[in-house]
């Protein structure tokens, strides 16, 4: 392809050349040439010397697919698979950095910015299981209908150069949690202080909205018991 210097770099009238990012296709190649005319100092007439440099512009990867299943699952508790393949490159080998984002139904993000789950690995597998979603728009619409999720798979090649590609969107569920069982569990613990169960419940009493009002009670008897055993020591 062509490339006008006068456009693509900073100057052509320098003893130096810089050529202005996203001016030059990737994979193609380039011929510059160095012309440089001076007078002769016995003669009128004019000398010309020329060089050229020929050079290849790193292709980025091309191609490629990432599949996420399953399709449906649950925060904090499905484990989800993501494989990516087919992702073709002169310059091997490939390093993936992965993240995930939560997006609504026209496939706006949602969360204000994308939560990386790999950086610069080496695996084109991926096995985890997926956090909620972290912004509270995301958070009410997961209650209602669970959340849609997508990962982005950026590849880099060897010489730095990367394309990044997109995986299906799934559908991540809220976790529920068995609140009165945790309460339970807290409580027939013996090896816990009183001062421990209080931090516990009121942890659980601030991460789970959808504590019903038998169990808020039960909360509240223990945290009540628990300050006054405090202000009598």
């Amino acid at each position: 392809p062509s490339l006008n210097l006068d456009t693509a770099s900073t100057s052509t009238t320098k003893s130096s050349l810089v050529i202005l990012p996203d001016k030059l296709v990737p994979g193609s190649t380039y011929t510059l040439e160095l012309a440089s005319t001076g007078y002769l100092s016995t003669s009128e007439h004019t000398a010309v010397g020329r060089a050229t440099i020929t050079f290849t512009v790193a292709a980025v990867p091309q191609g490629g697919s990432a599949v996420l299943s399953p399709s449906v699952g649950t925060s904090m508790s499905t484990v989800f698979n993501l494989v990516v393949s087919g992702v073709i490159s002169a310059a091997q080998p490939l390093t993936y950095s992965i993240a995930c984002r939560f997006i609504d139904g026209t496939g706006t993000t949602l969360s204000p910015f994308p939560i990386v789950l790999v950086s610069n690995g080496t695996d084109d597998v991926l096995h985890t299981m997926l956090p909620g979603c972290p912004d509270t728009v995301c958070q009410q619409q997961q209650q209602q209908t669970g959340s849609s999720l997508i990962m982005d798979v950026t590849a880099i090649d060897s010489n730095g150069a990367w394309s990044t590609l997109s995986s299906n969107v799934i559908t991540v569920n809220k976790a529920t949690v068995d609140v009165g069982a945790i309460i339970n569990d807290l409580l027939a613990n013996s090896n816990l202080t009183s001062t421990q169960i209080l931090r516990a419940l009121i942890a659980l009493s601030l991460s789970s909205p959808d504590i019903s009002v038998e169990d808020w009670s039960r909360i509240m008897v223990v945290v009540t018991g628990a300050r006054i055993l405090a202000y009598s020591q």
